[in-house]
């Protein structure tokens, strides 16, 4: 490896997937920075579950020197002591990092096994996606390009087959797979895409790409408001654009058969990539906040809050509780009825007698979510059926809100998941602020309904 001062990088992983997906993306992200986007919860919350889980994998190859820079400015300094940590045989490297014709790349892991150097990029995903190959195929070009030869290229990614007993076990956790065959067979691809980027990356202007469904896809871009708003999709509507939508038929076939007394349903739940607990697996639904209320007119019947303490799943007398509760109610109204089971389900794990009294409650759930996925989507893909205050928007309804966190049923899901991780934490607070939203987003949901049953009243 050259010790040479390297050409200025202009390209990275990110940058390179980020180019794959839209050239005037890459642009923008070179020469008008400032346009872009707020980054999302969601997207945070990726970054740092990729990170921990990326942390966890190094129990793989323990003992390993990490090659990380104090910030994205010294990637030359860790550049240049992966070359030297090389050059004296370290056995094992975290976040090594490596540049070739202008393209700059940190590795997980570099580990030298028996016949050589051997390359591990860890993905907090239950699968191999062609991104991901993609990714492999230019930090193998950039690492044997700038003089270390690998012996092999591994994806390490996480077990959706794991189950948790007792401590975590990394080696069961992850499966670690060679995609060496596919990222040699990418390589002459990757060489004219970079060569193609360089020039993109020259432009003085930004090039003429119309907004479509690739501004989402592999990831959502962080200029679809600048590139939106130009194109005159930006501002979603905020009322139903044909009178009656989505229809009485279709509100009528929905509520046809419904039962007094009628009720609504929501659950909270986290998913971590790490099960926390045991009798669990990675990116397992686990509810922990569950509410339950009446439609307007629906006379007396159940209702109530149940709240998971942190530390494992619900309790069973409150579980219990719970499904007494669904049990006692007419017709259920949910908004998203497969995740509401889904979530249901796993609280009950193995127990069939329990599993059976869910099925039956599926037979009296209707979902309202149903009546508005074919109607409320933009024409670039971006759904606004998501939850029940962004239907009711869409109506020029105001959803309940307030000014204090969480806002959102991901924030909700983070800040319950914080406390999951951190057993000393406090769950005062948080579960005053998760209950109060949870208890709006229910408000929502009923107010919701309220407007269908307005449509169609129940004989």
């Amino acid at each position: 490896m050259s010790e040479n001062a390297p050409e200025r990088a202009f390209l990275s992983k990110s940058t390179f997937i980020r180019g794959m997906q839209c050239e005037k993306s890459l642009y923008l992200h070179k020469k008008r920075p400032f346009l872009r986007d707020r980054l999302p919860p969601e997207q945070l919350a990726k970054f740092s579950r990729g990170h921990k889980v990326g942390e966890l994998a190094r129990d793989l190859f323990p003992g390993g020197v990490n090659m990380a820079p104090a910030s994205h400015f010294q990637m030359g300094t860790s550049i240049r002591k992966t070359a030297q940590a090389i050059k004296s045989a370290e056995p094992v490297l975290y976040e090594a990092g490596f540049q070739h014709q202008g393209v700059r790349v940190a590795l997980d892991i570099l580990h030298r096994g028996a016949n050589g150097w051997h390359a591990v990029e860890v993905k907090s995903s239950r699968s191999i996606s062609a991104t991901y190959l993609w990714d492999a195929s230019l930090q193998y070009h950039v690492i044997t390009g700038s003089g270390t030869p690998l012996q092999d290229f591994c994806i390490a990614h996480v077990n959706p087959d794991y189950v948790r007993r007792g401590p975590l076990e990394p080696g069961q956790l992850f499966r670690t797979e060679s995609v060496l065959e596919q990222v040699l067979q990418n390589q002459d691809a990757v060489a004219k895409m970079i060569g193609r980027f360089r020039e993109v990356a020259a432009l003085t202007s930004s090039p003429g790409i119309d907004v479509g469904s690739h501004c989402l896809r592999p990831y959502p871009c962080d200029f679809i408001g600048h590139c939106w708003k130009k194109a005159g999709e930006n501002t979603p509507p905020t009322h139903a654009r044909e009178p009656g939508l989505p229809g009485k038929d279709a509100v009528q076939a929905l509520f046809a058969g419904a039962t007094q007394p009628l009720c609504c349903y929501s659950s909270l739940h986290f998913a971590p990539a790490v099960p926390l607990y045991d009798g669990t697996s990675p990116y397992q639904k686990l509810g922990f906040s569950f509410v339950i209320g009446l439609a307007e007119g629906s006379g007396t019947g159940p209702g109530g809050h149940w709240w998971c303490p942190p530390g494992g799943l619900l309790p069973d007398p409150l579980l219990m509780q719970l499904l007494e509760h669904l049990e006692g109610a007419g017709s259920i109204l949910v908004f998203g009825k497969a995740e509401a089971l889904e979530v249901l389900t796993n609280l009950v794990r193995d127990r069939h007698d329990l599993k059976d009294r869910i099925g039956r409650l599926a037979g009296r759930m209707l979902d309202l979510q149903s009546l508005f996925s074919p109607w409320l989507a933009r024409p670039s893909g971006l759904s606004l059926h998501d939850s029940p205050g962004q239907v009711l928007a869409y109506f020029g309804q105001k959803p309940a809100r307030d000014d204090v966190p969480p806002h959102t049923s991901l924030e909700a899901a983070l800040a319950y998941q914080e406390l999951a991780e951190n057993p000393g934490l406090s769950d005062g607070n948080a579960r005053r602020r998760i209950g109060a939203f949870h208890q709006r987003m229910l408000g929502d949901l009923c107010r919701l309904a309220d407007i269908l049953l307005n449509l169609v009243p129940l004989k």
